[in-house]
């Protein structure tokens, strides 16, 4: 006949065995049994609460946690269980308790380290984050899925040199899996090695060929390195309907307005469903129907800035631009309600956002075309005091002073301005 011990432990693996299946409630009736036939058995306890938890029954899992630890108090397991429930219940820093409690009682586990270095990470401790990657490292040097989230925390910190140490070691851990060679290649980009980053895409286009984002990195570097036609020649020769994918109608976009390329570029942005929902390939498509003289088509890119709800500095740029447009289309009367509304529409955003200078530097311009001129110098003087170097500035500057019969300070003005933007761009007035 069997003891109460053999029992226990008989029914405590078949209720493991139906765990394993996801059979949580068939699995709770063997555990417990299991109890029932030995209280001491603290394994059974572990996989109980086990169940409740996955079956989303924090209340039952606490209290056999609480049961097990009447029954072993400094069972660093039962700890480890109570920070998983407060993890899933949102009580963070009840978790990082529990959890450092359990490894203070000699507790460890490779998932209760990983989430101590999500909280490290979330409170930006880094050093005991890695602290955490590293334990498990310690036990287990090759841990992919450590090593990777090490990688990218390195990463993230600018620290490009260890970054790429430990991507190194991911290629060495299982060389087919492609995340370590990607942090390897950009952390190579990020050192400036952009030769050997280049060549080691290369090869990678042997390794993985197809991988769009092997190509895509590629083309990404050949543009960087100012290799734009090579750029261009892999994007088209890689990818089918550019238009309809934003990263790479974005980085073609890019590509064509290097080239001067800009009636292609226009087409581009018309065709891209992608581009059309981006507010800065819209803004340099009303620019260059304002150079086209079309300004009914630039308005229509304004008002589908305005529609994204994005209130970013292109959405505020359309305050100036699309009365701008009513006004080179002779609408006079129409122009001047606009520039009055945008003008109450940016000093408001000026006074939500301070930080975000351009939103002034619209209002001058909206001031300036309402004829006033000091109010537009006001702020103008206010942009420069708090940067020097933006040559926008300097011409709003120049343009309000003008107005005013200032001419020497408009030159001096004019000058800055194109000391700091050689090719002369100017503003729209």
């Amino acid at each position: 006949m069997k003891t109460n011990n053999e029992q226990a432990r008989e029914l405590l693996e078949q209720g493991k065995v139906l765990y394993s299946l996801d059979k949580y409630r068939e699995a709770i009736s063997y555990f417990q049994k299991a109890m029932e036939a030995d209280r001491y058995c603290e394994e059974v306890y572990e996989n109980l609460s086990m169940c409740y938890i996955m079956l989303d029954e924090y209340d039952k899992a606490r209290q056999v946690l609480s049961q097990y630890l009447l029954l072993n108090k400094k069972s660093g397991a039962a700890y480890f269980h109570l920070g998983n429930i407060a993890l899933l219940e949102g009580r963070a820093d009840e978790a990082k308790a529990c959890y450092s409690k359990a490894e203070i009682l000699g507790f460890t586990n490779p998932a209760m380290f990983v989430n101590l270095a999500s909280f490290y990470e979330d409170a930006n401790d880094v050093d005991r984050a890695l602290e955490q990657y590293n334990k498990i490292l310690r036990g287990n040097p090759y841990d992919y899925q450590v090593l990777e989230r090490k990688a990218q925390l390195l990463f993230r910190q600018r620290r490009f040199g260890e970054s790429l140490q430990v991507a190194r070691t991911m290629v060495q851990t299982d060389i087919d899996a492609f995340p370590g060679h990607q942090l390897l290649y950009v952390s190579l980009i990020m050192l400036d090695r952009y030769e050997e980053a280049g060549k080691y895409l290369d090869e990678l286009m042997q390794r993985f060929p197809g991988n769009e984002m092997v190509l895509f990195d590629r083309a990404r570097l050949y543009d960087l390195t100012g290799q734009v036609d090579q750029a261009l020649a892999l994007l088209e020769g890689s990818f089918d309907r550019i238009e309809d994918d934003p990263r790479l109608a974005t980085l073609k976009l890019g590509l064509l307005l290097q080239q001067k390329k800009a009636e292609e570029a226009m087409e581009l942005i018309q065709a891209s469903p992608a581009l059309q929902r981006d507010s800065k390939a819209l803004t340099m498509l009303y620019s260059m129907y304002f150079a086209k003289e079309d300004y009914a088509a630039a308005m229509d890119c304004c008002q589908k800035i305005r529609a994204l709800g994005e209130e970013d500095s292109q959405y505020y740029a359309t305050w100036y631009f699309m009365p701008l447009a009513q006004k080179r289309l002779g609408k006079e009367e129409q122009a001047e309600k606009d520039f009055t509304e945008a003008v109450k529409v940016l000093r408001e955003a000026a006074r939500k956002n301070p930080g975000q200078i351009d939103i002034d530097m619209y209002r001058a311009l909206c001031e300036y075309q309402l004829g006033h001129y000091r109010e537009a110098a006001k702020l103008a003087d206010f942009l420069l005091a708090v940067r020097k170097d933006v040559a926008a500035f300097h011409l709003v500057a120049a343009a309000a002073y003008g107005a005013l019969g200032d001419g020497s300070r408009a030159r001096a003005e004019k000058e800055a301005a194109a000391r700091l933007d050689s090719g002369g761009a100017g503003l729209p007035l």
